[in-house]
């Protein structure tokens, strides 16, 4: 299996070959008999087939123990048949398994993906003089809402968005002001994507590490494979055809693969 990403989304993988494609039972029960073997002791609460970071996949296990009672959350590369770290890195630079951080590039504020009421600025109070909206919850709870974005930007506060819920946003409100920036901003603006589910991806509660594949991910995916002829235009369809129709949770190249 070949494929390719865009610069503008991500890291850039030109080639993904797979000698051994294992089900979904198969990376299962091969993740459980390694942390079995690491974590003796622990019990086992619940497993998860997760694309772990982009475009990593493995399974994603909760393990408690039982004495303590205390829980532990453990991700395995069921290819690498190892434990992947789930520390941040430290340094600028620091990059595991395509992860990697830009928080040392700005001198900001970075915070959790936004919720509904995370902008919230009043009257009497310091305001930011720039806020910029990237990732954002949505289905499960409420998603950051119109009105407040649109009272920051009356209260003279500059609100960007791009990427995933902040290209959404930017689209709806680029009328009041708001500046979307990048691909999937113009691809929301010009009606090539429309739902909400184009951008929708899980993460770890914990490290916010992406669980799953987004949709706007595998369409320039997509569009870089038929560029390079890797596939043909047929092929891109069905293949977008399938990765539609999988619900946003489990979304990814594999799950992609056993559909078709």
């Amino acid at each position: 299996m070949e494929i390719g990403t865009s610069e503008v989304l991500g890291c850039i993988l030109h080639r993904m070959i797979l000698s051994e494609l294992l089900d979904k039972d198969s990376m299962k029960q091969k993740a459980i008999d390694i942390v079995k073997k690491e974590y003796p002791g622990w019990e086992l609460r619940s497993t998860k087939p997760v694309c772990y970071s982009y475009p990593m996949e493995g399974v994603m296990l909760t393990l408690v123990k039982p004495e303590t009672k205390e829980e532990k959350t453990v991700i395995i590369d069921t290819y690498a048949s190892m434990e992947v770290p789930l520390k941040e890195p430290i340094n600028e630079g620091d990059s595991e398994h395509g992860r990697y951080t830009m928080k040392y590039l700005l001198d900001a504020d970075y915070r959790p993906p936004v919720k509904r009421s995370d902008i919230n600025i009043r009257p009497g109070r310091e305001k930011p003089v720039i806020i910029g909206i990237i990732d954002g919850v949505f289905f499960d709870r409420a998603a950051v809402g119109h009105r407040e974005i649109i009272s920051a930007l009356r209260a003279g506060v500059t609100v960007v968005g791009g990427s995933s819920m902040g290209a959404l946003r930017a689209s709806e409100l680029d009328s009041y002001g708001m500046i979307g920036v990048g691909r999937i901003y113009e691809w929301y603006r010009d009606g090539v994507i429309e739902s909400d589910d184009e951008v929708a991806v899980t993460f770890h509660p914990e490290t916010l590490q992406p669980l799953s594949v987004p949709l706007v991910n595998i369409r320039a995916t997509l569009e870089y494979a038929l560029d390079k002829d890797m596939i043909d235009p047929h092929q891109r369809d069905m293949l977008l055809k399938i990765a539609r129709f999988i619900y946003y949770p489990e979304r990814s190249y594999h799950a992609m693969v056993k559909k078709e």
